[in-house]
């Protein structure tokens, strides 16, 4: 089980940055495993909205969930921000995670040219 992308870049303006985790292989009987976002260079709430859950998998290869991250657009012109989402406790020892991190990078939309 993955991330599909280890790295997602959404303008600031886009509204979500989407995070898919896929299964690889067939597991019996299913499980879980939960997720978080965690602040890097961008801030909840200012930059994005914290979620965090858990992923109920069946067990069928290729099968895979969207996590969405609401994307704050605000007025200030900045850097390029940066946050990660994390995948853990899964419940399962059949199977293990390859790279439990992807990061979410927010471009900003305020600069247009201007100067501070």
């Amino acid at each position: 089980m993955a991330f599909d992308a280890t790295s997602v870049t959404v303008n600031e303006g886009d509204g979500t940055a989407t995070f898919t985790v896929r299964l690889t292989g067939n597991v019996q009987g299913g499980f879980t495993v939960d997720y978080a976002t965690n602040d890097g260079s961008a801030g909840e709430p200012g930059d994005y909205t914290d979620v965090s859950g858990t992923l109920n998998f069946t067990g069928n290869d290729g099968e895979s969930y969207d996590i969405t991250v609401p994307i704050i657009d605000d007025s200030l012109i900045e850097p390029t921000e940066d946050f990660t989402v994390l995948l853990d406790n899964l419940s399962t020892t059949l199977i293990g995670i390859n790279g439990d991190t992807a990061t979410g990078n927010i471009l900003d939309n305020d600069g247009g040219g201007r100067t501070a």
